[in-house]
């Protein structure tokens, strides 16, 4: 009790009262409502960005998907609903398919953890430890041995161990005369802030990306999505492919909610197709080259592609225990990558707007395995 009672606390603490008062009407729910409050919660804070007539956020709404998706899966051509898996399916259902191992994607450390457990760590940027300690068989690192690592030479990547979509990452480096965080000459006071105002982050090796990203946006590391599903009595399969890259407004990351643009990998020939970006002005925009440097995007190869794929596919058959993954990639030469982190609830919206998921018939058998059916709200209308 004295445990759950201080866990409260600090997340008053650190949340504030709003978000500790929304989770305590949000348990009084049955298990769906909870979602759907979820939902109307993402609706308001994302969703209504997005401008859309009342009639049809509301439609959206009750198929379960953010306003965001009329634009982005086209149903204002009035698209099947049922081809496509919605926000509400992605948080009360997908979320659950890997059950208890979903830590290991929760949390950077655990992931980490894990991966060395089963013998993967070389496919991992170098961790040198964590800033605000408490991580089992993990180096504590302090804001003099961050200073001591960037004068020695190194670039280093400090992110939250459940932070998501690129917010709060800190790229430090030191040029020589000052440090760069996040592209930023700071005095080393700068550094000594930035790494007292954290808890529980990772401290890691920055690695170069591969030419060929590097050519289409140089200003951020441009990362590939694999999301892959490991049936229970069949091989991984993956069931799409999504490279991102940033952009003038993206802040240094590839996150396409920040701005970036994101495209389908051609499985087969290891090609990118025509990039998109989030309809924010309710406009889905194509993209044949990046729309700040003006490189080709369409059609350039990524190197080595064939092999990335088979070492993906590896790694899923090593975890049989977290059946749905998206492996966050960073390609760093032909057929090489380092794996960033693991996710357990992947951004469909980014997925799916290229090519809804659920046309897919092994995703639809994988769904059906692992998510009991009579739970599963489909919807033709």
């Amino acid at each position: 009790m004295l445990e759950r009672m201080r866990r409260a606390r600090e997340r008053v603490r650190r949340e504030g009262v709003g978000s500790f008062a929304y989770e305590a009407v949000r348990s009084t729910l049955p298990f769906r409502d909870r979602f759907r409050l979820d939902l109307l919660l993402f609706e308001w804070t994302k969703g209504r960005t997005v401008p859309l007539d009342p009639w049809n956020r509301l439609r959206m709404l009750r198929h379960g998907f953010l306003s965001s998706s009329y634009y982005l899966y086209g149903f204002d051509e009035r698209r099947n609903y049922g081809d496509y898996v919605s926000e509400y399916e992605k948080m009360a259902y997908t979320a659950h398919i890997n059950g208890r191992t979903r830590t290991y994607l929760d949390d950077k450390f655990e992931f980490y953890a894990a991966m060395r457990s089963r013998g993967f760590e070389d496919a991992l940027p170098n961790l040198f430890g964590a800033i605000g300690g408490g991580r089992e068989n993990v180096e504590d690192i302090d804001a003099d041995d961050v200073l001591e690592l960037l004068d020695g030479g190194e670039k280093l990547v400090l992110k939250g161990a459940t932070g998501a979509g690129g917010s709060g990452v800190y790229i430090c480096e030191s040029d020589g005369d000052g440090y760069l965080v996040n592209g930023d000459t700071v005095p080393a006071s700068a550094v000594r802030s930035v790494v007292a105002s954290v808890r529980g982050y990772l401290v890691t090796e920055f690695n170069e990306q591969a030419e060929y990203a590097a050519e289409v946006y140089p200003n951020s590391p441009n990362t590939v999505r694999v999301l892959t599903m490991h049936p229970g009595d069949d091989d991984p399969f993956v069931a799409a492919v999504v490279h991102r890259f940033g952009a003038a407004g993206s802040g240094g990351v590839d996150n396409w909610s920040r701005g970036g643009i994101a495209c389908e990998i051609d499985r087969e020939r290891g090609e990118l197709r025509r990039a998109t970006r989030f309809p924010f002005d309710g406009k889905l925009r194509w993209f044949d080259s990046h729309p700040d440097t003006g490189a080709r995007i369409e059609g350039r190869s990524v190197p080595g592609w064939d092999r990335i794929e088979a070492s993906v596919l590896e790694l899923a058959e090593a975890f049989p225990d977290m059946p749905y993954v998206g492996w966050d990639l960073l390609v760093t030469d032909s057929g090489e990558f380092v794996v960033l982190e693991g996710n357990n609830q992947c951004d469909v919206d980014l997925i799916q707007a290229n090519e809804p998921l659920l046309a897919d018939d092994r995703v639809v058998e994988f769904y059906d395995e692992f998510v009991d059916s009579e739970r599963w709200p489909r919807s033709d209308s």
